[in-house]
């Protein structure tokens, strides 16, 4: 089972990595729900981590540090293709994003993205209750998509309860 991630960086991070560091292990603070969720759910599926970071653009969670800082940003428009070509082989995909982010990102190709989920899938959502009002789920439920949805409130991109119903519904599968 595939499992992708989307989520942004934390502004607090690990001040003494020494390059080596994985990002996933680099963010620190309210990020740090998102590195637990990643854990948990390798028991259950290989796991993609794409992190929107405004220091690097996007990046890989098991990207090492060091590599970052010595590649070239990804392009914008690249950056889209590349969560498109993921998302169509997930069997669940789990979107935890700030506003800015989301709108940036989600809510501005929310059709391409929902045209690419894949048949009888999970996806987990993360958001405003602002950003999930003005989103269509019409193309996902079609497509069979068991949709687990956390209205976010403050700093955390998951909710306890939302975070157990995701790893329920994959233990099921």
């Amino acid at each position: 089972m595939r499992c992708l991630i989307i989520t942004n960086a934390s502004k607090t991070i690990d001040e003494e990595n020494n390059g080596n560091t994985l990002m996933l292990e680099y963010y620190k603070g309210s990020f740090r729900i998102v590195s637990i969720l990643v854990n948990e759910l390798k028991i259950f599926s290989n796991v993609k981590t794409f992190i929107f970071s405004d220091k690097f653009g996007l990046v890989e969670g098991d990207d090492k540090l060091k590599e970052i800082k010595q590649k070239e940003q990804t392009k914008k428009e690249l950056e889209l293709e590349k969560i498109l070509s993921y998302i169509s082989n997930s069997d669940t995909v789990v979107i935890l994003l700030t506003s800015k982010y989301f709108k940036k990102i989600i809510k501005k190709n929310w059709k391409q993205i929902t045209s690419r989920a894949k048949n009888n899938s999970t996806w987990c959502l993360g958001a405003s209750p602002s950003n999930l009002r003005s989103l269509s789920f019409e193309n996902l439920k079609s497509k069979g998509v068991e949709l687990i949805i956390y209205k976010r409130k403050g700093v955390a991109p998951l909710g306890k309860e939302s975070k157990r119903q995701l790893i329920d519904t994959l233990k099921k599968k």
